[in-house]
């Protein structure tokens, strides 16, 4: 819906509800980059002395910050797609999503990369058989040894955040199912959203062990993640009261700035004002050529894929020691690999998914929205 407020004109997240005129694409490209950036300098040095964001504010680096940025635009994209979709049909849009480069970045890293860094025992039958376990719960592939004599040994070590996404994926759906995105009970989603969020900025989650890891992994972090994926989803419930002036993103970028100083409220911050500015990018900026690029080619994904093993790749053949130029040389060559994926393996699978979807009229779930 739009308006007028103090004679600036708001225009909210309803009125771009349907729209594809949105800037989602360029915000991801820009979060998977800043993850190379903030994982260049602590994968050379095995610390965060030289992590950009973390010497500005001390509080979180870039790569939390654009993990945390992911979440929230998922569960604002995941929610919508979840009211459009038939339940049979969410939940094969959100595997084929995920799985195939996934699937595929994984093979890569356990069955061709390992034995070169660690030897032939990384292709033994029992570790073959062991890495396709990990790679169906969407898990890191363990390589014994791996990058050895490096800071970060993992031979891909951002693939921790894979399965905690497909987690939310089921969460809500879950959340959908028993009313929550309806009226009335967006009203408790939004209770638990802060209960979560509470959780976390207490520091309260961090210290709770449950014993069913394998299902929601550790409960600190997937109180985290979940928190700022349900974040993400206010937003797309409460859309018609999420107004977009033009003081808008200057107003939550100033909040975000001042949250981001404080630790305690840092992540806070982030899924309140640093939300809030997500969205104000998405639709209050005019889409752009980057933009138009990113729809024919989702490059965010496949560059979180490949960007670590490049990097420890880079580090441990050539000891690169300068960040910067790490990270220009990964984003680089990540890029060209995400090409690829989209290409080869990502694209296809959607396109493979869409020649399945009937043709005639479908049943969807948007009366729950």
């Amino acid at each position: 819906m739009g308006g007028i407020f103090g004679g600036v004109l708001m225009i909210s997240l309803a009125d771009k509800d349907s729209s594809k005129s949105n800037n989602f694409g360029s915000i991801r490209l820009a979060l998977a980059s800043l993850v190379i950036l903030s994982h260049s300098p602590v994968l050379i040095d095995g610390n965060s002395s030289r992590e950009i964001l973390i010497n500005i504010f001390g509080t979180i680096s870039f790569g939390e910050l654009a993990v945390d940025g992911f979440f929230i635009v998922s569960g604002f994209l995941i929610a919508k797609s979840f009211c459009d979709s038939s339940l049979s049909e969410y939940f094969v849009k959100r595997i084929v999503r995920i799985y195939p480069g996934f699937l595929v970045c994984f093979a890569l890293c356990a069955f061709i990369l390992a034995p070169v860094v660690v030897g032939a025992t990384a292709l033994m039958p029992a570790t073959v058989i062991a890495g396709f376990a990990e790679a169906v719960r969407l898990r890191p592939p363990l390589a014994a040894g791996g990058f050895a004599n490096i800071a970060y040994p993992d031979m891909n070590g951002s693939l921790w955040t894979i399965a905690y996404e497909f987690r939310c994926y089921v969460i809500a759906a879950v959340c959908g199912l028993l009313g929550l995105y309806r009226s009335r009970g967006k009203w408790i989603f939004l209770a638990i959203t802060a209960i979560l969020l509470a959780l976390n900025t207490s520091g309260l989650a961090a210290g709770i062990n449950l014993p069913i890891p394998t299902i929601i992994g550790e409960f600190g972090k997937a109180t985290r993640l979940t928190g700022l994926f349900f974040s993400g989803t206010c937003f797309f419930l409460f859309r018609d009261h999420v107004p977009f002036p033009k003081w808008g993103g200057i107003l939550s970028f100033a909040f975000l700035i001042a949250g981001l100083s404080l630790p305690p409220l840092a992540e806070l911050a982030v899924a309140t004002f640093g939300a809030y500015l997500i969205f104000w990018i998405a639709y209050a900026i005019p889409v752009g050529q980057l933009e138009a690029f990113t729809r024919k080619q989702d490059l965010s994904y496949g560059i979180y894929l490949y960007a670590w093993p490049i990097q420890n790749s880079f580090i441990y053949w050539f000891g690169i020691q300068n960040h910067l130029l790490l990270s220009a040389i990964t984003l680089v060559i990540a890029a060209a690999m995400a090409s690829l994926s989209w290409r080869f393996v990502e694209k296809p699978a959607q396109d493979a998914m869409r020649s399945f979807r009937s043709s005639g009229p479908r049943k969807t779930l948007r009366d729950v929205a």
